[in-house]
């Protein structure tokens, strides 16, 4: 039901209507409070005194949304204006962030922040083309939308023991995964996507700017569990081997930052 856009999905739907329907008799509040689009295209919330705290009599529920905000107030999207004594900012998550916390140079001078510019990429959402032997838990394309995330690391942990385990046969050398390996395996995430829950029409954070959905996996867990079950070594390519360092930044940098080369 969370995944395709289904008659399971429909009938998720119909069950948080009527606990709506149930919970708020105010049909302008249950009109604010009812989504336009599937079930799980944002997150699920899972909760028994959310809808008895918003219809309290000392709440406002306000669903323009903000435009603005000033040094007394904040402004919604239909113009209007109310002063706040205080601003709680619980908006979600940062998810489709381009790069790391600091800057990672690969191959040539390559910068993850700028490969990344308009939406993560990887293989398998462990390996990145151009940067040899970075390897990330929880990658592009791995948050899982419909059961825990410790099923997917540990996927990924037996998928990276087997690549350090033959990365241990090239003394010479870094492994970096083909470019055309991401690409495909990529195309086929995208392919993945059409007619899931996460395309029906919401705004969530899952999505970057341009709404490509680069943090959830597409699909069941048992799926991707199969996928990382192997290492082959042909996804691969071997570039001569130089040690990491770290580099001076052009503008100075705050205590604990360095921007790190890979091999």
């Amino acid at each position: 039901a969370f995944i395709w856009d289904s008659l399971l999905t429909r009938i998720g739907e119909a069950a948080a209507r009527r606990y709506i329907n149930s919970q708020i008799r105010d049909p302008e509040l249950r009109n604010k409070l009812t989504p336009d689009y599937s079930i799980g295209c944002k997150r699920v919330l899972l909760s028994d005194d959310y809808y008895p705290a918003l219809r309290q009599p000392n709440v406002e529920v306000i669903a323009e949304g903000v435009a603005r905000m000033d040094e007394s107030g904040i402004v919604a999207s239909d113009g209007e204006r109310r002063d706040v004594d205080v601003v709680v900012l619980a908006t979600g998550f940062k998810v489709p962030s381009a790069g790391a916390p600091m800057p990672i140079y690969g191959l040539g001078g390559r910068k993850l922040q700028d490969d990344w510019a308009v939406g993560a990429e990887a293989y398998k959402g462990i390996s990145v083309t151009g940067y040899p032997n970075m390897l990330y838990l929880m990658g592009p394309n791995t948050g899982p939308g419909n059961t825990s995330v410790i099923f997917y690391i540990e996927s990924q942990i037996r998928y990276v023991v087997k690549y350090l385990k033959r990365l241990q046969a090239f003394s010479d050398g870094s492994l970096n995964v083909r470019p055309v390996v991401q690409r495909d395996f990529n195309q086929r995430i995208d392919r993945m996507f059409q007619g899931t829950t996460w395309t029906s029409g919401c705004h969530s954070w899952y999505l970057t700017e341009d709404g490509r959905n680069t943090t959830l996996w597409p699909g069941f867990s048992w799926r991707y569990r199969m996928m990382t079950r192997h290492f082959a070594l042909g996804d691969y390519e071997l570039v001569p081997h130089c040690s990491a360092s770290v580099e001076a930044s052009e503008e100075p940098v705050s205590a604990g930052e360095a921007e790190l080369s890979l091999p």
